[in-house]
C-alpha cells in the first residue's frame, strides 16, 4: 500500500515537473520581439535619448513595462507575449508625444511617428514692457520642473530659438524661468504650444531698468544703537558681482546713508571706518537690490578686520552666513564622448586647436569605443606623451549610472580605467558621468575605484564646490559650445561670446569654469544629421574663445588641476605608475593592486 502511494507521489511529481517546465517552454515560445524605431513628422529617424515609451495591456489598461533609451539610436526593443493588443504611449522629455495601439503576433517593426516639432523665440524685458534685458539666464522647464535647456539673453534680450515637443494633453505645459542670479528669479505662467508653429514669448519680468527710488543704510553696532559721529568716520562701499565699486558714501552722524539708481542685482556691501592711520573693514554683507527695495540694515562687528581691497565677492549661504568664494581664476575644457571612428576628424580638429596653443585638454573616452581607430589612438598617444591631454573616464559604454546599483558603476568605471591604462598607460583619477547623471552609489564607486575628480553639470549639482581638502573633487561644467535641441537630437553651436559670459558667471559663482564640448558642436549638419566634416566657423569661434580667456588673464588647465592643492594630490613618482601598469595587464590581482594604493596613501607617497 506504501508503495503504491509513493509511486504515486513521484508520478505527481514529474507530472508537475513537466507542466512547469512546459509552461515555461511554452512562455519562452510565446514571446515576440518588437522593435520601436524613432521617426520624425519629415520621416527621418532620429535621436532616441529623450524619449520614454510606456506599454499598457490593452484589455486590463494596466502598465506592463516601461520602456527607456540605452543610448543615441533611434530604436527601443521590447520582448512582449503574443496574440495581445498593446496600448504604447510615448514621451518626450515628459511631454506626451503621441500613441499606438499594437497587436503583437510575430517578431515585428513598427513606426513611432513625432508630433511636428514647435519652437519658441523669447525676448526678456524689464517691467516697463519695451527695454530689453541682457545676459541673464533663461532656463525652460516642463510641467514637473525638469530642466530642458538654458541659454541667455543677448543686447536685445533674446536667446535662441528653443525647439520643443508641442503640448498635446491638459497637463503639459512649458514654463520659463528667468534669473538675474540665483535668488533674483522670476517664472513664467504655463505657456501651450500647438504642433509645428513657432511661438514668440516676451517674458515682461517685475523688475525695473534701475531702483531709482532712494535707499536707505542703517548701521548699529552689536548692541543695535545706531553708529554716530563720535565713533569716528564711516563710509559705505557697494561692489557689484564684478567686484567694481559702483558706490561710495560717507555715512552721517545719525549712522543712516543713503543709495539710489540701482540695477537690480546682488552687491557687496562693505562699511569701512576711516581714521587718519588706516582705513578698517567693520561689516560686509551681501544685499540685494529689488524693485520694492526701500532700507538695508547692517551691523558693525568691533573684532571685524579685513583687507581694505576686496579679492573675491562673497555670498550668502543658506543660514545666512557669508561665504567667501575662493577662486582658481582658472578654466577647463572637457571633449565628451571620445570614441573610435565616429567623427573622428573633428575630434581630432578640436584637440588641435589646444595642442596648437600649447593648452590642455580633458578627455572623456567611451571604454568600450576605443582601442580599434589607429587615427584616434595614436592621435591621444602623441599627445599624452606631451603633457596636453588628460585621459577621464566616460563610462564603458556611455551608460546612465543611475540606472546601476553600487557595484555595478564600480565594475563599469574599473573596466574602463583598465582598458585606458592598457592602451595609453595612463590610469584615469578623472572621471565624467555619461548624460551627467550620478547618484550617492556613483560617488561610493568612484571613491572604490581611486577617482579624485569628477565633473557633472551645474543643473543637477548644489554647491558648494570646494577647491581644497576634498578627498572627491566636484567641478561641474557650466558653460558649453554648443546645444542640444531636443527635439532633433542635433547639436547647434554656441558663439563664443556667450561661452565667455558663461565662463565668466561660473567663475563669479563657483570660483572655477568647467566648458563641456562634444564633437557635434564641431561638425557640419548633412542630411539632417552630423558628418564627419568640420564646422571651421565653430573652430574659429573655439580659438577666438581661447584667445579672450587668456587675454583676460584667466588660466586653463584640466579639470585634474582647478583644486588648489593639486600639487599635493597629483604628483605621484614615475615609479608608483608601474603597479597600476602590472594591474591593467592582469600580472597582479585588484586585491594586490588595493593592498598597493593603500601601503603608498599609508606611507604618504601618494595622496587620493
Amino acid at each position: 500500500m506504501m508503495v503504491c502511494f509513493l509511486d504515486k507521489l513521484v508520478f505527481s511529481v514529474l507530472i508537475l515537473v513537466s507542466l512547469i517546465f512546459g509552461i515555461q517552454y511554452s512562455y519562452a515560445e510565446d514571446l515576440a520581439q518588437v522593435d520601436i524605431d524613432i521617426i520624425n513628422s519629415n520621416g527621418d529617424r532620429t535621436g532616441a535619448s529623450s524619449v520614454i515609451f510606456q506599454v499598457y495591456q490593452y484589455s486590463k489598461n494596466t502598465l506592463f513595462t516601461e520602456l527607456k533609451p540605452k543610448s543615441e539610436y533611434p530604436y527601443f526593443t521590447v520582448s512582449l507575449p503574443i496574440s495581445q493588443k498593446y496600448i504604447l504611449d510615448g514621451f518626450v522629455n515628459g511631454m506626451f508625444a503621441g500613441s499606438l495601439i499594437i497587436k503583437v503576433e510575430n517578431d515585428e517593426q513598427i513606426d513611432f511617428v513625432l508630433p511636428k516639432s514647435s519652437g519658441m523665440n523669447v525676448q526678456v524685458l524689464y517691467s516697463d514692457a519695451y527695454t530689453p534685458i541682457t545676459g541673464v539666464t533663461v532656463t525652460l522647464k516642463n510641467q514637473d520642473g525638469k530642466i530642458l535647456r538654458k541659454d541667455y539673453s543677448d543686447k536685445d534680450g533674446n536667446t535662441l530659438r528653443f525647439g520643443a515637443t508641442p503640448t498635446l494633453t491638459e497637463n503639459d505645459f512649458y514654463q520659463f524661468e528667468v534669473s538675474i542670479d540665483k535668488n533674483i528669479t522670476y517664472s513664467t505662467s504655463a505657456i501651450k504650444l500647438p504642433p509645428g508653429i513657432t511661438k514668440d514669448i516676451k517674458i515682461i519680468t517685475p523688475w525695473p531698468k534701475i531702483v531709482d527710488s532712494l535707499i536707505t543704510v542703517y548701521a548699529y553696532h552689536d548692541d543695535m544703537q545706531p553708529i554716530t559721529s563720535d565713533d569716528g568716520k564711516f563710509v559705505a562701499e557697494l561692489y557689484d558681482v564684478n567686484n567694481n565699486k559702483i558706490v561710495n558714501s560717507e555715512f552721517s552722524y545719525r549712522g543712516e546713508t543713503y543709495f539710489s539708481n540701482l540695477p537690480v542685482n546682488n552687491y557687496n556691501l562693505l562699511v569701512k571706518n576711516i581714521n587718519k592711520n588706516e582705513t578698517t573693514v567693520v561689516a560686509n554683507k551681501t544685499v540685494t537690490i529689488l524693485g520694492d527695495t526701500s532700507e538695508i540694515e547692517i551691523v558693525i562687528e568691533q573684532n571685524f578686520t579685513s583687507n581694505n581691497d576686496i579679492d573675491d565677492f562673497e555670498e550668502e549661504d543658506k543660514d545666512g552666513s557669508i561665504l567667501d568664494i575662493v577662486s582658481c581664476n582658472c578654466v577647463a575644457f572637457r571633449l565628451d564622448d571620445v570614441q573610435d571612428y565616429w567623427l573622428n576628424e573633428v575630434q581630432v580638429n578640436i584637440m588641435n586647436s589646444f595642442e596648437k596653443r600649447n593648452l590642455p585638454l580633458t578627455i572623456g573616452i567611451i571604454g568600450n569605443e576605443i582601442g580599434e581607430d589607429p587615427y584616434i589612438v595614436s592621435y591621444l598617444n602623441q599627445s599624452i606623451s606631451k603633457n596636453l591631454m588628460e585621459i577621464a573616464n566616460h563610462g564603458w559604454n556611455h551608460e546612465d549610472f543611475t540606472e546601476f546599483d553600487q557595484n555595478t558603476q564600480s565594475l563599469l568605471i574599473k573596466q574602463t580605467n583598465k582598458k585606458l591604462q592598457k592602451i595609453f598607460g595612463v590610469a584615469p583619477n578623472v572621471f565624467i558621468p555619461p548624460y551627467n547623471e550620478f547618484d550617492n552609489g556613483t560617488i561610493s564607486a568612484m571613491k572604490e575605484n581611486h577617482i579624485t575628480h569628477f565633473s557633472s553639470s551645474t543643473t543637477i549639482s548644489d554647491p558648494p564646490f570646494p577647491l581644497a581638502n576634498s578627498q572627491l573633487y566636484h567641478f561641474p561644467e557650466a558653460a558649453q559650445t554648443g546645444e542640444l535641441d531636443l527635439s532633433t537630437d542635433l547639436f547647434f553651436p554656441v558663439r563664443s561670446k556667450l561661452t565667455l559670459a558663461q565662463i565668466q558667471q561660473s567663475i563669479s559663482d563657483y570660483g572655477f569654469a568647467v566648458v563641456m564640448m562634444h564633437p557635434q558642436d564641431f561638425s557640419v549638419l548633412e542630411n539632417g544629421d552630423h558628418s564627419n566634416s568640420t564646422n571651421w566657423n565653430q573652430i574659429k569661434e573655439l580659438e577666438l574663445l581661447l584667445d579672450r580667456i587668456q587675454l583676460q588673464g584667466l588660466d586653463v588647465v584640466p579639470i585634474g588641476k582647478i583644486n588648489l592643492d593639486h600639487d599635493e594630490i597629483n604628483q605621484i613618482p614615475y615609479w608608483v605608475n608601474q603597479i597600476s601598469i602590472w594591474w591593467s595587464e592582469g600580472r597582479i590581482s585588484d586585491e594586490e593592486y588595493a593592498s598597493g594604493i593603500k601601503f603608498y596613501q599609508e606611507n604618504g607617497i601618494i595622496n587620493i
